[in-house]
């Protein structure tokens, strides 16, 4: 059980509704939803029932309401005097990010530190999921948020949330929006990024299980030559709806949530075993935390948008993220 949790359980305790707790913390309702998750399995109870009308605390969630409000006042009374006698320098935190978790952040990265009040310096390093897995293991990142990670000797990940694949086409497709089977998204000129990314993994595993016989036209080390290809008509691609959510947006771009079947990857957060107990309550678990439940309120709105913009009568939309597990 981490002081995260406890905060979350009781705005929603306090307020009585997962959505309303979620926008007077400013975070994702998935976040809030994966939180208390986890608090009720670590405890092994469960703290609220959820029905139609909203939510009940449970006799055991009461008696977690009263000793964590007290514990949260104590906490908050022991940081701030700590921190009023800390001295000496702070080794600085290097976070790992995947090129869609940056392109959907961006100039959030650093004002969610100065937010979460990390006094350490930080540094945002921008790679593929698995260099990431290898940085980390190198010792040269403290943790990292990346998907569809194997179990791997040596580190700790966490599901954080699931997110969908879409077909990418130039601006202008008369079916912008509408849904598209797999075997239609692998038909056309396709460019795709890297053979060891997971998207790449993902594409060719599901090709395999249906059994469909495809070609990559394009095959380019960044996600901004794939955006200019598309761009320019030369050619589609299949990519996380982050990595676009800007250009879908701004009308520049075209996506179509794949389905028939849908292409989920998993977004955990990994770290080394050795600095499991460095990232709880600490400003460096507190700005990955931020970053997780920024990226999910960012997918959530992009989310949000889409209905609107794809939502005729008659016809539901995907959505580009659904909390793991």
């Amino acid at each position: 059980m981490n002081f995260k949790q406890l905060r979350y359980f009781i705005r929603v305790a306090e307020v009585g509704n997962m959505s309303r707790a979620a926008e007077t913390l400013n975070v994702a309702q998935t976040a809030i939803g994966f939180q208390i998750r986890n608090l009720e399995a670590q405890l092994g109870v469960e703290l609220i029932e959820r029905h139609s009308r909203g939510i009940r605390i449970t006799e055991p969630g009461r008696t977690l309401l009263r000793h964590g409000k007290e514990i949260l006042s104590a906490m908050d009374d022991a940081v701030r005097e700590v921190r009023e006698t800390a001295d000496g320098p702070k080794a600085p935190l290097v976070v790992g990010l995947t090129s869609s978790i940056m392109a959907a952040l961006d100039t959030d990265l650093f004002s969610l530190a100065d937010r979460h009040g990390v006094q350490t310096g930080v540094r945002f390093a921008e790679a593929l999921s698995f260099n990431l897995t290898s940085s980390l293991l190198r010792g040269e990142m403290n943790c990292a948020l990346a998907f569809n990670v194997p179990e791997t000797p040596g580190l700790v990940r966490t599901p954080l949330l699931d997110e969908a694949l879409f077909m990418i086409a130039p601006a202008g497709h008369p079916l912008n929006g509408v849904p598209v089977s797999f075997r239609e998204a692998l038909s056309g000129t396709l460019a795709l990024v890297s053979s060891r990314d997971n998207v790449w993994d993902m594409v060719h595993s599901v090709a395999k299980y249906l059994s469909i016989d495809f070609k990559v036209a394009f095959e380019v080390q960044s996600t901004s030559a794939i955006k200019t290809l598309a761009h320019s008509g030369v050619a589609t691609s299949i990519m996380p709806y982050g990595i676009v959510a800007k250009e879908v947006l701004e009308g520049t771009l075209c996506a179509r949530p794949i389905e028939d079947p849908r292409a989920i990857r998993t977004l955990f957060l990994i770290h080394p075993h050795r600095t499991l107990n460095e990232l709880h309550d600490t400003e460096q678990g507190r700005l990955v935390e931020a970053l997780f439940e920024e990226y999910a309120r960012v997918m959530e709105r992009h989310s949000a948008m889409l209905r609107r913009m794809w939502h005729p009568p008659g016809r539901g939309l995907s959505s580009p993220t659904e909390t793991a597990g």
